[in-house]
């Protein structure tokens, strides 16, 4: 019986080359298992590490979004992250940004309101946001663009958008 086996030799920069051997005979070239495995690795328990918070913060967004977007990660892989609470300073900028869309300084309606009733009253009555995932606003064909997804919670209602180039997008 002839045994299998092979070396790992330890390069410079982390990278590993494996040799596979049978008996005497040297079966396969080296190859080397790189830095990719160990940061894929890392980019998963990142995804974990959020998880385990139940909150995100605005920078983890944006830097799932840019993953998710260049095909490090696939949906499947962020499916655990949706429906997560924001922190504090995030749902104060939203909420700021959203009444801004909606009333002026002054107190009085704009003109170029995009709210309806039931987002009026969301807003009025407002209590957090929360991100509640990615979608994909690309047209057939191009590449995947994804973007976050919200919810404003208010007290009897809410609503979920997303923003595009400064222009909110109410989807439900």
């Amino acid at each position: 019986m002839v045994k299998m086996a092979y070396k790992i030799s330890h390069l410079r920069g982390g990278e590993e080359e494996r040799t596979y051997w049978e008996g005497q005979k040297k079966l396969t070239n080296s190859f080397k298992v790189g830095k990719d495995d160990k940061k894929q690795e890392q980019k998963k328990l990142f995804l974990e590490d959020i998880k385990k918070k139940g909150i995100i913060t605005e920078k983890e967004i944006l830097l799932v979004k840019r993953r998710l977007n260049d095909g490090t990660y696939k949906e499947s892989d962020i499916a655990d992250l949706y429906d997560l609470n924001l922190t504090q300073e995030q749902n104060t900028k939203g909420f700021n940004w959203l009444f801004d869309k909606w009333k002026s300084p002054t107190g009085k309606e704009r003109k170029d309101n995009p709210y309806g009733y039931r987002e009026e009253e969301a807003l009025r009555t407002f209590e957090k946001l929360k991100f509640t995932g990615f979608t994909n606003i690309s047209t057939y064909g191009e590449f995947k663009n994804y973007v976050p997804l919200y919810r404003a919670e208010g007290k009897d209602t809410t609503f979920e958008y997303y923003v595009q180039g400064g222009k909110i997008n109410i989807t439900g």
